[in-house]
């Protein structure tokens, strides 16, 4: 071939360099090209042929594929963020194999514009994390891309950084801001009217502030944490509470817990301790908002 645009512009008297790389052994692809393809051409002399309607049928194929994936793949997504995305375990698990593979290279082509780096022992890899009985699993993979599964969604992202352990002393009413996770408390003490007006909120607690009173403290979770949630009689891990809410391993890190000394009066978000709970006699609310 090259001989061949050689003499094409010869003939035209038109002026050329050749690159000396295109010479030397050291490069793959040149001991392919001088090596190993006149060695498989005295097996088939139509080799080469044989090679580019390979590559022609190869192209026509993956154009197909990539109009399916366009059409298809967006039925698997759950949410698409700019660092991340989510897909469906459900409609993935009903997806044959081969499928399925196709889709994890998109999903990873979505979010980092290119498979470099990426090759099928990957994806093979995220399989295996979709398969795993476990409902909490993940692994990295190249280009600093994270996947993992928590309960029924399958997560790529970039990689961030792990969530920084934090505590913070509340010494009274007022703001507290958490900078490590990019959020905060309120915190306001007000009288008991006689009728108590609940918020249907999650983010917001209502605690007996004639038992719990100033200073707090506002921590991250740490092993071992436990408490009385809402409601029941025994005390529980609050690993076991996330579990479960379903709550993503990953996010657990960022749920601050609010403290008087040891004894935790509220898993922020999700759960308040049954003792920290107003009670009849109460008289002063202390009212702590997640922002």
């Amino acid at each position: 071939m090259a001989g061949r645009v050689e003499s094409f512009l010869q003939e035209r008297k038109v002026a050329y360099l050749s690159d000396p790389s295109n010479r030397s052994l050291h490069f793959l692809r040149n001991r392919v090209r001088h090596e190993l393809l006149p060695i498989l051409q005295q097996y088939n002399p139509r080799f080469r042929q044989t090679l580019v309607q390979m590559a022609d049928l190869f192209r026509a194929e993956e154009n197909f594929w990539q109009k399916i994936m366009e059409e298809k793949f967006p039925t698997l997504v759950r949410s698409r963020k700019k660092d991340s995305i989510t897909l469906d375990i459900p409609s993935l698990a009903a997806q044959p194999l081969p499928l399925r593979l196709r889709y994890f290279r998109h999903a990873i082509e979505n979010l980092s514009g290119n498979l470099r780096r990426v090759g099928l022992p990957h994806i093979l890899l995220i399989e295996s994390v979709l398969q795993n009985p476990e409902p909490n699993k993940s692994l990295q993979l190249p280009q600093g891309l994270c996947v993992a599964k928590a309960y029924q969604a399958l997560t790529l992202a970039k990689s961030r950084e792990e969530a920084i352990p934090f505590e913070h002393v509340v010494l009274g009413p007022g703001y507290v801001e958490i900078p490590e996770i990019g959020r905060g408390m309120s915190f306001e003490v007000e009288a008991r009217k006689p009728t108590v007006r609940f918020e249907n909120s999650s983010g917001v607690a209502l605690l007996d502030y004639d038992t719990v009173d100033f200073p707090l403290i506002i921590r991250s979770p740490r092993p071992g944490d436990r408490f009385q949630p809402l409601g029941m009689e025994g005390e529980k891990k609050v690993k076991d509470l996330f579990i479960d809410c379903k709550i993503p391993a990953a996010q657990r890190r960022r749920i601050p817990l609010l403290f008087k000394e040891d004894r935790l009066l509220w898993v922020a978000g999700v759960r308040m301790d049954h003792r920290a709970r107003l009670k009849p006699e109460t008289q002063r609310i202390l009212r702590v908002e997640l922002l």
